[in-house]
């Protein structure tokens, strides 16, 4: 991996470690030890419900599970910017990613750290192509790196022709719609804030293949999305362009060829007999001889093009 310039704060790495353990204390937790009395244990769920509603605040309630408010799909923004976590399929690991997405501009980057401070900052085209960005948000130089790139830019509509939503059901205080994609066929899962349209989460239950260009996030089993927002505007398309230019091959100047300049030497060479006698002194003041004819110099066409 390339490491470049710090992409995620200290602060907001510690913050994403904090969400993610919150996210996992949100998990199935082991069950409590069945009393060895059997009327003990008939009575212990009354006892636990009476102390849950004299307690203040008590136990979380169980999600209540609803029908979907709505059946069409989530369409994204035109513009967005995200902060993911993301856990890996093998490796004990997880990274922070920072994605930005703009359709005008036709381009997706996505800026990835690791625990270990392995950084990585890519900028991939429609088209495919992929450049490594330096210098941090407003990268002051670029790598052209493939025409092939193994990542996409993703689409507006993440979820797959025959996912269907099949529940509603709060996390974290936020109600989420649970969409369920046919088996093998990108995200088992994904969750939606129900308020807004965005990703919250999602679980793919398969690596994307090599040969499989796809986006970035399907390379992880789980993305959390703590943050998922609508941005007026993005400097992909300033980024692009630089891009572009800087790595923008140099034409090679054009020259006459040897051949050529003779040939026009030649012919614009004057001849004795083209002038006229007696109009002009010789070079050895005699009047009446023709002078010596002057030869000419052929200019050499210069170079064009960009330099």
């Amino acid at each position: 991996m390339h490491a470049t310039s710090r992409l995620v704060p200290k602060l907001l790495l510690s913050t994403l470690m904090a969400t993610a353990l919150s996210l996992l204390a949100c998990g199935p937790q082991p069950a409590a030890e069945a009393p060895a009395d059997g009327k003990a244990a008939a009575v212990a769920p009354k006892a636990t419900e009476a102390a849950a509603a004299k307690a203040p605040g008590g136990l979380l309630p169980l999600p209540e599970f609803k029908p979907c408010a709505g059946t069409a799909h989530p369409q994204l923004p035109a513009k967005w910017e995200a902060v993911a976590l993301m856990e890996d399929f093998f490796l004990n690991s997880f990274w922070v990613g920072k994605f930005v997405y703009d359709e005008s501009a036709q381009a997706f980057r996505f800026s990835l750290v690791d625990q270990y401070g392995i950084e990585e900052d890519l900028l991939v085209t429609t088209d495919r192509k992929l450049y490594r960005l330096t210098g941090g948000e407003q990268p002051t130089s670029c790598t052209y790196l493939t025409a092939k790139s193994p990542y996409t830019v993703p689409s507006r509509d993440w979820l797959d022709a025959g996912a269907v939503c099949v529940g509603q059901a709060p996390l974290l205080n936020r109600q989420q719609q649970w969409w369920k994609s046919p088996s093998g066929q990108g995200a088992n899962w994904f969750w939606y804030d129900a308020s807004n349209k965005l990703p919250f989460r999602s679980m793919y239950y398969v690596d994307a293949k090599p040969t499989t260009p796809v986006p970035i996030y399907e390379h992880f089993t789980f993305n959390y999305f703590p943050t998922f927002k609508e941005v007026p505007a993005t400097n992909l398309a300033k980024i692009l362009a630089s891009a572009r230019a800087a790595t923008r091959p140099r034409r090679s100047p054009r020259r006459s060829s040897p051949a050529r300049r003779s040939s026009r030497c030649r012919k614009r060479a004057p001849t004795p007999s083209s002038t006229p006698t007696g109009s002009r002194r010789s070079a050895s003041g005699s009047p009446g001889s023709p002078p010596a004819p002057r030869p000419r110099r052929c200019r050499r066409s210069g170079p064009t093009g960009c330099s």
